[in-house]
């Protein structure tokens, strides 16, 4: 099965959407990954430590009140468990993908409702960064092959 370009950049931004989620959802924590890593999975653990570090930087550089920190991490774990569900369900992927991206849509407007301009602006800062690295790692994957 073939991508055309329209389908392989919802692909890029669904993984962002679901890596940015799960970088940002509290629990994501070394205690959740099992006790043996699978061949091929290894650094896990330092991308875990990794994400973890990120989610509290951003945390850090917004800024946040103790209740709008309780908020906003309410939030990124509602929508982390949405995300986790539709992944685990069957069924169309494009449904799938513009569920995904309804969610990700959603959280973003309760965020905004919590977070000041500033903040907001940050937010939007780090997701943008979190998007490039996906593409770096999926150039990565493909042997660093890019779309024409």
């Amino acid at each position: 099965m073939s991508l055309d370009k329209q389908n392989l950049k919802r692909l890029i931004l669904l993984i962002f959407i679901s890596s940015l989620f799960t970088i940002l959802s509290p629990g994501c924590s070394s205690s959740q990954e099992p006790a043996q890593e699978p061949i091929g999975n290894q650094g896990k653990s330092e991308k875990i430590d990794q994400r973890k570090a990120e989610r509290q930087q951003l945390l850090a550089d917004l800024n946040l009140t103790q209740e709008h920190e309780l908020e906003v991490e309410t939030i990124l774990k509602d929508s982390q468990e949405q995300l986790q569900a539709l992944r685990n369900s069957g069924g169309d992927r494009r449904i799938k993908f513009q569920q995904m991206r309804e969610i990700g849509q959603g959280t973003d407007q309760k965020l905004k409702t919590i977070l000041d301009d500033g903040q907001y602006k940050i937010y939007e800062n780090f997701k943008e960064k979190q998007k490039e690295q996906m593409r770096q790692q999926m150039g990565n994957r493909r042997g660093g092959r890019t779309n024409p």
